[in-house]
């Protein structure tokens, strides 16, 4: 209600200060292991997309506003090549400082997408993005191929006036026939 994603993000991650990062990291993969035996934990159209794209031999890139304790298990599990996301800082004493690099989410989203095109060597009108809220509009706006997932009201309207694909936010299981080998 009035206050940016972006605030949000630090605001949530300073709740971490004084965690040990080896403890994060355990608690990331466990949480990962928990939500990922559920039967919805996943956005099936999503999953599809990358096995689409990992079957292309395109370079999967997960960005997200979480950390790198949660997202490297789902990295793993379905094979992406670079994770960015919001990164905690560590003090010398291997604790969380509570403050993090930079909040993966709205314009450092885009901006993160642009510079790694740009540092992969790749031309960002044949590349894909994917993105579910109004905060990643301006990453959606980087790639040449933009799709929207779900029903956000905001990102509708851009997709419909753009003429983006839309894919549905059905969740499912990720059934370990699609986990990449």
């Amino acid at each position: 209600s009035g206050v940016d994603r972006t605030d949000i993000n630090r605001q949530y991650y300073q709740l971490f200060a004084g965690v040990e990062h080896a403890a994060l990291v355990d608690a990331g993969r466990d949480w990962y292991l928990q939500y990922r035996a559920q039967p919805t934990a996943f956005v099936t159209a999503s999953i599809g997309a990358i096995e689409e794209h990992r079957a292309a031999g395109d370079r999967i890139v997960l960005v997200s506003g979480s950390c790198r304790p949660v997202l490297e298990p789902l990295a793993q599990d379905v094979g992406a090549d670079l994770v960015l996301c919001t990164e905690p800082l560590v003090g010398d004493d291997g604790r969380l400082t509570g403050a993090v690099v930079r909040p993966m989410i709205g314009d450092n989203k885009a901006d993160a997408v642009g510079s790694t095109i740009s540092a992969l060597g790749f031309e960002a009108a044949d590349c894909f993005c994917y993105g579910d809220h109004a905060s990643d509009l301006g990453m959606l706006s980087q790639v040449g191929h933009p799709r929207m997932v779900g029903a956000d009201p905001v990102l509708t309207e851009y997709a419909q006036r753009l003429g983006w694909p839309v894919l549905p936010a059905t969740a499912g299981p990720l059934a370990e026939s699609r986990v990449p080998r």
